[in-house]
């Protein structure tokens, strides 16, 4: 990492803390704000960040399984970027995309606040939710004042439980104080080129790096693989980097697997 990345980061992190930690000090329980000072201890890692994030939410809503993702309500698919699951607990992982026009996904990107789902009733979708043992829903879209940029769900495999008020109340704190102003700052901290790259553009990044074919991308999010082609050179021109090996090298750091 070059000295001006490492005087962005740590000019980010110092940013971070004075307006996240400092002012929430007296607002947010102790926990959240330990778990926000140990995601910026280890803001270099944006893998180690989205392990910190998901695990205090397994551990605060006693669920089994978290994941987050990025993306738009535009994008035909949606895909986790990163999944935690509760130890000791058989839990289903998943990572198959999730139609992003069906409504109950839709009213998700829609909605100010946390929504508490029902996995027994989410018309054209609740096969692929019965498929991962999902009994009990929470779900939240990440936002910042200039933009939603993905979502982060919580999961309980074991129970048809009843979310309360005070869980919809605690996630949409942890959200828009901490975690999505955290992750938004990657943007233009690690790799400013990525502002430059469309979410379509990302959203393909994103499976390549995760190893997909051409072709698997293209089924994933409905799309032709000429389009794939397309996106993948355009984002290669935009970051100036020659070649697919070099596109994955330079944007796996920030754009988990």
């Amino acid at each position: 990492m070059n000295a001006i990345n490492v005087n962005s980061i740590s000019a980010t992190v110092r940013n971070l803390q004075a307006e996240l930690l400092d002012k929430q000090r007296k607002l947010a329980p102790p926990s959240m704000l330990d778990c926000a000072a140990h995601m910026l201890l280890y803001f270099e890692s944006q893998d180690a960040v989205h392990r910190i994030a998901l695990q205090f939410l397994l551990e605060k809503f006693d669920a089994t399984r978290a994941n987050l993702g990025y993306g738009d309500a535009a994008m035909p698919q949606y895909v986790s970027s990163a999944i935690e699951t509760a130890s000791g607990v058989a839990v289903p992982l998943t990572d198959q995309p999730v139609p992003n026009y069906i409504d109950s996904v839709q009213r998700v990107w829609r909605s100010p606040t946390t929504l508490r789902l029902d996995p027994q009733n989410v018309p054209g979708i609740e096969k692929m939710w019965a498929s991962v043992g999902t009994k009990a829903k929470l779900a939240r879209r990440m936002e910042t004042e200039r933009r939603i940029f993905g979502l982060v769900c919580i999961d309980d495999t074991l129970t048809q439980r009843q979310w309360k008020a005070s869980d919809v109340a605690y996630l949409d704190q942890f959200v828009m104080c901490f975690l999505a102003p955290i992750l938004d700052s990657y943007k233009t901290t690690l790799f400013p080129k990525l502002s430059a790259l469309t979410s379509a553009e990302i959203a393909v990044i994103r499976l390549a790096i995760r190893g997909f074919t051409y072709k698997e991308i293209a089924s994933a999010l409905a799309k032709s693989t000429n389009t794939i082609d397309n996106q993948l050179r355009s984002a290669r021109a935009k970051l100036r980097v020659r070649n697919q090996v070099e596109l994955v090298q330079a944007c796996s750091s920030l754009l988990c697997r």
